[in-house]
């Protein structure tokens, strides 16, 4: 099982870690399937890079869309595979970090499913984990918002690895209602957050600004979350307050749906 190869250290190869569907993306790259005129494995490879210990993935403005991520998605999870085994220096069964820049692009709800997919195979196979993930402007929904909300979930289990757990997740400037905020958050408590960083607490730094949030109606305990306000004193890593909340919603005040990035507009 998935879960017996992850904590036995292996490093299986991520085409048999996914489900059925990301199998079947992984067969259309290597048959070379296209992303604007050049194969998804081109694209994924360039744009993977190291920066120390951390592997950088730069997709941003790029106009890509569901079809484009659901195709780069698996890519991607090879590229970092490789990348990850050939890598010098890096201690065994040492998980890498992910800086994943997706933001200024025409992603929805399926092109977060695939990226998710991918990056819950990585995860789970003990490769790599996403630190820090920026989608914002894009089209994401309430319904990316769960599929979100389901890989923070997984990290109850492959934080119980030792991998390390998300930092940021920016999804400022989509569409997301007060629902899709609420979830994201309850994902959140139910996790690891505030997470454990040396010997203090870190909650999840999470944008979510200009959306179309209706504050009246959003129902978020303030024990779980803090808005970071310019008397707070708190820093994308360190909060102020004690107990340390589990989610940093900093301009969680700055929605207004005319704003949200993409609202009424035809791809």
């Amino acid at each position: 099982s998935a879960s017996a190869s992850a904590s036995m250290g292996g490093r299986e190869s991520v085409s048999q870690l996914v489900p059925p569907l990301l199998a079947v993306l992984v067969q259309r790259v290597g048959r070379g399937a296209g992303v604007r005129g050049r194969s998804a494995a081109e694209v994924a490879e360039s744009a993977v890079s190291a920066s120390g210990t951390l592997l950088r993935v730069d997709l941003a403005d790029r106009q890509l869309s569901d079809s484009d991520l659901a195709l780069l998605a698996p890519a991607l999870a090879l590229t970092i595979q490789n990348r990850v085994e050939r890598a010098s220096g890096r201690s065994a069964g040492q998980a890498a970090a992910l800086h994943i820049s997706l933001e200024k692009n025409r992603v929805g709800d399926a092109g977060v499913e695939a990226l998710c997919m991918a990056l819950g195979s990585l995860m789970v196979a003990g490769i790599a984990f996403p630190r820090y993930l920026s989608l914002f402007r894009n089209a994401v929904t309430d319904d990316g918002a769960a599929t979100l909300a389901s890989l923070l979930a997984l990290q109850t289990y492959t934080v119980s690895l030792g991998i390390r757990a998300m930092q940021e997740l920016h999804l400022s400037h989509n569409r997301l209602t007060e629902w899709g905020v609420e979830t994201l958050v309850s994902a959140a408590q139910q996790s690891v957050y505030p997470y454990a960083v040396g010997a203090g607490k870190t909650p999840l730094w999470l944008r979510i600004e200009y959306n179309s949030v209706d504050l009246r109606r959003i129902s978020l305990a303030p024990a779980l979350h803090c808005t970071c306000t310019a008397a707070s004193g708190c820093k994308t890593h360190q909060c102020s307050r004690r107990p340390v909340p589990p989610v940093h919603l900093p301009h969680l005040d700055k929605q207004n749906r005319d704003r949200a990035y993409g609202a009424g507009r035809q791809w």
